[in-house]
């Protein structure tokens, strides 16, 4: 964690002691796997907000149209996944995160297989950041953002079932909807593990 020298608002810094002391789940790794990354962005105005993008329609992106965070894949250049979150959340979003505004991690998440490509690992990253904070989506990548008060995640009312058509089968998966926008997946297994450390 690399928060000193910020001053962190009281919820923040009790979040950011939280996610010190978290396990996170370090998977088996196989060599050819392949490594993404995103930042989970956080910002306190008069409540605590996270930031979401909705990714471009683009029918090569197997999450073409999906809620996520912002993030990437790690490429050759970046020196680490925290370096490539922060990379492509500038890139993606016009937000530029700094080390000492990183307040912790989550356990990586695994991408599902798709065909014969190698499995790939998301590594999320938790930033705060400030309560100015606004966002300028590269539309080529991004359709829009929005700031989500991490209150509406923690009504179990708005929690619901979606269906899921894959590969000839029907799937019913976990859900939130918000306003129109699904946020299922990947996205909600790494929220669900950052909402689990908050409560």
């Amino acid at each position: 964690m690399a928060t000193e020298g910020r001053a962190l608002s009281p919820r923040i810094r009790d979040l950011a002691g939280r996610l010190a002391s978290h396990d996170a789940e370090v998977p088996h790794i196989p060599k050819d796997t392949r490594h993404a990354a995103v930042a989970m962005c956080l910002r306190e105005s008069r409540q605590l907000e996270i930031l979401f993008i909705r990714r471009a329609d683009d029918p090569r992106d197997p999450w073409s149209g999906h809620m996520a965070f912002p993030g990437g894949r790690v490429e050759p250049w970046d020196d680490s996944p925290f370096h490539a979150a922060v990379r492509e959340t500038r890139e993606e979003v016009d937000v530029h995160l700094e080390e000492d505004g990183l307040i912790g991690n989550l356990s990586p998440v695994r991408a599902p297989h798709r065909g014969r490509r190698a499995p790939l690992l998301v590594h999320p990253y938790v930033f705060n950041v400030s309560s100015e904070t606004r966002t300028r989506p590269d539309a080529r990548e991004v359709q829009e953002t929005l700031w989500i008060p991490l209150r509406f995640f923690l009504q179990d009312a708005k929690r619901e079932e979606m269906t899921w058509q894959y590969g000839g089968q029907t799937f019913k998966l976990p859900s939130f909807d918000y306003d129109g926008r699904r946020i299922w997946g990947m996205t909600l297994r790494m929220l669900d593990e950052l909402l689990s450390i908050v409560t």
